[in-house]
């Protein structure tokens, strides 16, 4: 699988997983401060864990970098870093404003940038 590939169905997995959580009272419950120093909300776990749950189950050799969840290594020899934010835009998503979306950043070792946004 193209590494493309691997970011377009981690987005296609987090729209999924969120969609019905948009603008709904669910979605803005508060789950403590995340690793970024932003009050982590349910929509932004519920996002996150879609994609590290993804990148395991395809053993996807990396350390990832998020906003709620700090570093997590998904191997002990990583090929690349994902620095995503799961909900970019939390407080739109929150309130059911359509201007949110699902960011990840792959950084291969030794290899260009690989984005999707």
């Amino acid at each position: 699988m193209k590494i493309i590939e691997v970011l377009e169905e981690a987005a296609k997995r987090v729209h999924k997983n969120v969609k019905h959580l948009a603008g709904t009272k669910e979605s803005g419950t508060d789950h403590g401060m995340g690793a970024g120093g932003d009050i982590s909300r349910r929509i932004d776990i519920v996002a996150e864990k879609t994609v590290l749950d993804y990148l395991r189950e395809i053993n996807f050799e990396c350390t990832v970098f998020g906003e709620e969840c700090g570093m997590v290594e998904l191997s002990p020899n990583p090929k690349g870093f994902i620095i995503m934010d799961a909900i970019d835009g939390s407080t739109n998503a929150v309130r059911g404003l359509p201007f949110f979306c699902s960011c990840k950043v792959l950084h291969i070792l030794m290899h260009p940038l690989c984005s999707l946004f």
